[in-house]
């Protein structure tokens, strides 16, 4: 980070204030007058504005009488945005160790505190920026961002960044034939596979075959593997060659059909338990081993953006199924511990609890009382940005329902270890927002499927294309400290081909 300056100005009072108080969370628009109203839409082009809401946002919660102050803050939208990112989460403090996050102030240091330089007026751990809420309301979009959008951002406060060692144990080398009963790709570019040869090789098409090629058999060690082997895009997902079981966190749901070929299936959309331990929720000896297809041969294929096939491309999260061949790579939690150390605190189990009729609501009452919550759980203030014409009681059951579905995907992607619990105090009187501001829902913009923009006006199947969308631009006013040395990552950006398919993916 050297040669970049960090700005630490105060943030200029009274630039949003509360419109209304939800069952779950808060409604805030442009306080009249305001210099440089937001309308809507969180700055989100550079670290500084960023840095300046955050602060306005945090100042806003203090001064509400008995509002909980959590250690995350998460904000929704109904402007549309202007960066080009889908969501991201950004990380002000950790106190994780054995978890491969480091400070983006020093690479050194896994423990840090930037709440400083977003001058909070309370400490926060995470900023999760969720974009519009529409995204978790719509018809034939609301699951997309109850199981991916929402889900993967707050998995964003612990993972995911471990290394690999060189050599993990129980490394293999497996390899098929030179064709492996693979047959020509369909229209899809998905590799189909002959039925009578999904479960054995023709040794003699290749002389490197090991001689016991069943899958179980161990084989030499190949090549050393980087310490980011496993990791793709932004080194803060798993790889799209990591078997994850479709984690939210990334990678895919791999099948070896033989020695060295591995077809995608349909994806989990639950945490890996490797995933869950580096978040704290399962005790290491609960675990079970992941694998990497290292060496991987595509053969041709592209991703559901229509480029090359890499680590850092976006999983097959719509169902589309492809077929590959590489070298399996198996790595688990001793791999883990070995290359980033122990996790301190210790990763404990869990029990699965809770859920209810409350939608994870902890309120806090009136006094401003402390809401404890269970080991896992995320103490979470949701906010909603929005203009003052927008605010009425429509909007309010949105927002909520909005909620609702982002808290009930993540508790479905922990398996109810960890939950999404809404700080909000007592519901304050508010002024009357009149008539019922117009549908909220009307102006809702279809994501694109142009790779340079995440968000547009389009009709049709929905679908996201391009790669990730976190980026900085220069601005006037001076050097920035890039939001991406901040950002934990954006959300998921990939081919979505419409509600029912993803249904099907997710139920399979």
């Amino acid at each position: 980070m050297s040669g970049l300056l960090l700005a630490t100005t105060t943030a200029p009072a009274e630039a949003i204030t509360l419109a209304r108080i939800t069952r779950r969370g808060y409604i805030v628009v442009d306080e009249p007058e305001a210099v440089q109203p937001y309308e809507g839409s969180v700055p989100t082009e550079n670290t500084q504005d960023t840095f300046d809401f955050i602060a306005q946002l945090t100042q806003l919660i203090a001064d509400i009488p008995g509002a909980p102050r959590a250690r995350y803050v998460a904000v929704m939208q109904t402007g549309r945005d202007a960066s080009g990112a889908l969501a991201f989460y950004l990380g002000l403090r950790n106190d994780v160790r054995g978890i491969g996050q480091r400070s983006p102030i020093n690479n050194r240091d896994e423990v840090y505190d930037l709440n400083r330089f977003a001058n909070t007026s309370y400490p926060v751990t995470g900023f999760v920026w969720l974009n519009r809420y529409t995204f978790y309301t719509n018809e034939g979009f609301s699951d997309f961002g109850k199981y991916l959008i929402c889900t993967q951002e707050f998995g964003h406060r612990f993972g995911t960044f471990v290394r690999t060692p060189p050599q993990p144990t129980g490394t293999t080398l497996r390899l098929g034939g030179t064709d492996a009963g693979v047959t020509d790709a369909g229209e899809d570019g998905g590799l189909s596979m002959d039925a009578g040869d999904a479960t054995e090789t023709d040794a003699s098409d290749d002389a490197s075959v090991v001689a016991d090629a069943s899958p179980d058999a161990a084989a030499p060690m190949g090549p050393d593997l980087l310490p980011t082997s496993i990791l793709g895009r932004q080194t803060a997902h798993w790889s799209y060659f990591v078997h994850s079981e479709g984690s939210p966190m990334e990678g895919n749901f791999w099948n070896e059909l033989s020695p060295g070929v591995f077809r995608s299936s349909r994806p989990s959309f639950k945490f890996h338990p490797l995933d869950l331990y580096i978040m704290g929720l399962l005790a290491p000896q609960d675990t079970r081993p992941a694998y990497l297809i290292s060496e991987p041969d595509v053969m041709g294929q592209r991703d559901s953006n229509g480029q090359r096939i890499t680590p850092a491309s976006a999983p097959e999260f719509s169902g589309r199924s492809i077929t590959i061949r590489g070298r399996r790579v198996d790595f688990g939690i001793d791999d883990i511990i070995r290359a980033n150390g122990p996790r301190i605190p210790a990763a404990v189990t869990v029990m699965p609890t809770r859920g209810g009729e409350d939608g994870g609501v902890a309120d806090a009452g009136t006094d401003g009382g402390t809401f404890v919550p269970r080991p896992g759980d995320l103490d979470v203030v949701w906010v909603l940005l929005t203009t003052q014409d927008r605010v009425g009681d429509r909007l309010v059951r949105d927002f909520d329902f909005a909620i609702e579905n982002c808290s009930d995907g993540y508790s479905f992607a922990t398996d109810g270890r960890s939950e999404l619990l809404a700080q909000v105090t007592a519901t304050l009187p508010t002024p009357d927002a009149g008539p019922e501001a117009g549908d909220a829902t009307a102006d809702v913009p279809a994501p694109t499927t142009d790779a340079t923009t995440d968000v547009a006006d389009a009709g049709g199947p929905y679908a996201l294309g391009g790669g990730c969308a976190c980026r900085t631009s220069p601005t006037p006013r001076g050097a920035r400290w890039p939001l991406e040395a901040l950002v934990a990552a954006c959300a998921i950006t990939f081919v979505f081909a419409g509600r029912s398919r993803f249904r099907r993916a997710r139920r399979g």
